[in-house]
């Protein structure tokens, strides 16, 4: 397997020089920006785009339009991007989903997954929860764990898809546990619920976003949050590291210009962004969605990026974790 080595970008300046803020504006954008995103409309995801799109309008003064190009773990969307005229008035968003891939090879790309754009800043983080059927026996991700070894091969978990966030939590926990959990894969988080729901699979790590809503009406159960620490949307719902010492799994929203796209421009998104994220009321929205927001410089992203890229090559030697029609790495 191919694996994708942590990547180095050459960044824009802090400030612009020469060129106020003011200025920049003045000039700086002069027709509306398309933001797109690798995920389907009415989603969580598109859900975060819109509200923060509809924020940054405000500072920059032009219309941004959500363009939804879903499939291939934001590949597609990507990949649009990539051939777009790099004079920002085009951006995508992708996913933690979108790194594995970049990570474990995938044959999608048909461009360089990382070189072919330009940081601007993370957009936000969500986390995983564990969740089962309310059928299923385990009351805690201890009760997991012993289940899981007294029945090697015999506990299903399932995910949004081969190479997605909830796939690659879900190989993560087996790694730190010694445990052995059959992925059933899905089209979709929203296909793997119902079937979790249904009692036909009884256990996924399901972002918050997604989940939260099935979980305060009863349908599922929540075990544990991969969280450092407990979350308020889920009072007295512990977390996985306090069973399984440091485990976290978060799930994580960056912002892309193309390459080529001027440095001033790239920074007046990064600040523009950055700001809406720091409103007291885009806080709230997206916190009652399971979204923390995370505004960042592009160092801050590049950083937080390749720390993934490092991460995922190792479950993958340990567990297996890989795209589909790819082969294991040779030792």
């Amino acid at each position: 397997m191919r694996f994708v080595k942590p990547f180095v970008f050459i960044l824009m300046a802090v400030a612009v020089f020469g060129l106020s803020i003011g200025d920049a504006f003045a000039k700086y954008p002069n027709k509306r920006i398309r933001f797109i995103i690798g995920f389907g409309t009415g989603g969580a995801s598109d859900f975060l785009a819109r509200t923060v799109a509809k924020e940054v309008q405000k500072t920059l003064k032009k219309k941004i339009v959500v363009e939804n190009r879903r499939g291939a773990s934001g590949i597609i969307a990507a990949g649009v991007a990539a051939r777009a005229k790099p004079d920002g008035h085009t951006i995508v968003l992708v996913s933690t989903s979108y790194f594995n891939n970049a990570a474990l090879g995938s044959k999608k790309f048909k461009f360089k997954p990382i070189q072919a754009f330009t940081p601007i800043t993370l957009l936000a983080r969500t986390y995983n929860i564990v969740v089962v059927n309310n059928k299923f026996k385990a009351k805690s991700v201890k009760g997991i764990i012993n289940y899981a070894k007294k029945n090697p091969g015999k506990l299903n978990y399932a995910s949004g898809g081969i190479g997605t966030g909830t796939h690659f939590g879900t190989e993560l926990f087996k790694w730190k546990t010694g445990t052995n959990i059959v992925h059933i894969p899905f089209k979709g988080t929203k296909k793997a619920l119902i079937d979790v729901i249904a009692g036909r699979v009884p256990l996924m790590f399901a972002g918050a976003p997604a989940v939260l809503p099935q979980i305060r009406s009863g349908r599922l159960r929540a075990i544990a949050v991969a969280t450092a620490q407990e979350v308020p949307e889920l009072p007295g719902v512990p977390t996985v590291a306090k069973t399984v010492p440091g485990f976290t799994n978060l799930v994580w929203y960056a912002l892309f210009a193309p390459k080529g796209t001027p440095r001033d421009r790239v920074q007046i998104l990064s600040r523009a962004f950055n700001k809406a994220l720091k409103k007291k009321k885009i806080i709230a929205t997206l916190q009652k969605r399971g979204f923390k927001p995370t505004p960042s410089t592009p160092e801050g992203m590049i950083a937080y990026i390749n720390q993934h890229l490092k991460l995922v090559p190792k479950v993958a030697k340990k567990t297996g974790f890989r795209l589909k029609g790819s082969k294991k790495k040779k030792k």
